[in-house]
């Protein structure tokens, strides 16, 4: 997985994410699956729950897995 520094709208540092070729970015805490590449920011939700406050992302809140089926068609555009 590749990380690329950027910045958020309050100045607040954050990272671009890119995953391996044949790979997909899954965040650790709820399985949710965000494609190929995600810019992370602040969340407000997990699994579906609202959170009583917003959380930033950060790299260590995802992991790489191979690319399900569903994903290759739009990783191979």
């Amino acid at each position: 997985m590749k990380q690329r520094n950027i910045i958020i709208g309050d100045n607040t540092p954050s990272f671009r994410l890119i995953a391996s070729e044949g790979k997909v970015l899954q965040r650790v805490s709820d399985g949710n699956i965000f494609g190929p590449e995600i810019y992370l920011g602040y969340t407000y939700y997990i699994n579906g729950e609202k959170l009583s406050e917003a959380m930033l992302e950060l790299p260590e809140h995802f992991i790489e897995i191979d690319a399900p089926k569903e994903y290759v068609y739009e990783i191979d555009k």
